[in-house]
């Protein structure tokens, strides 16, 4: 909009109106902000700003306005929390039993049990970031075999959403030395049952949500999701 600055009581004319002129007694600067008519059908909305800015003097008697521009609260917004983040995470069953990390939560510093999971890098794919993360937070090496799941999740804790692929897939071998994520306590094979007595120390509802689709039966071939 149009911003009018108008410094006075002056004598003679400023050299800026950034600036005021070695014939400026006053100490005040008083900016008044006119902002251009927004509604239709003409008239002028009128927000009239009046800031006083103190100005000190230098070597040369010419004033120099000390900054004082109005700026917002430095918080953060929600594009620092968009887009989602994007992760993976694998459903993998063994006679009867599933394998799941316990591992601290950054944000709570609660211990929380999930799937191996985590963020998808840079150039790489979603199947790739599963078998990574796999082998990363559990020493596994693992087959995918289908695509469970794909939801967002906005996480109470920090307010990120996540876009989570979710995969199925059979152990193969389990490395040996293997070294695990930092962030991993420890590694589970757990039951159904165990895995339920546990809901409230689930990582996200995401945790028990994907393992009770598997029971279900739900799988979705690998091929639903194109890598170009």
């Amino acid at each position: 909009g149009l911003v009018v600055r108008q410094q006075y009581p002056y004598r003679g004319t400023p050299k800026s109106v950034f600036g005021a002129s070695s014939f400026c007694h006053n100490r005040l600067f008083i900016q008044r902000i006119f902002y251009p008519p927004i509604l239709a059908g003409g008239g002028c909305t009128l927000t009239d700003k009046a800031r006083m800015l103190p100005i000190t003097d230098n070597r040369k008697g010419i004033g120099k306005i000390k900054k004082s521009i109005d700026k917002p609260l430095k918080t953060e917004s929600s594009a620092e929390k968009w887009p989602p983040h994007l992760t993976v995470a694998c459903v993998i069953e063994k006679e009867g039993k599933y394998l799941m990390v316990e591992e601290r939560d950054k944000t709570s510093g609660e211990m929380v049990f999930n799937q191996p999971a985590g963020h998808v890098e840079p150039d790489e794919s979603l199947t790739q970031a599963a078998l990574r993360e796999t082998l990363e937070e559990t020493g596994w090496n693992i087959e995918l075999t289908g695509v469970l799941d794909i939801a967002l999740y906005c996480a109470p804790t920090n307010g990120v959403t996540y876009c989570r692929t979710t995969f199925l897939a059979v152990a193969v071998h389990c490395a040996k030395n293997a070294v695990l994520d930092p962030d991993i306590h420890a590694v589970h094979w757990l039951d159904y049952d165990a895995i339920v007595t546990r809901s409230a120390r689930m990582r996200s509802p995401l945790a028990l949500k994907v393992i009770e689709k598997q029971r279900q039966g739900i799988c979705y071939p690998l091929d639903l999701i194109s890598h170009p």
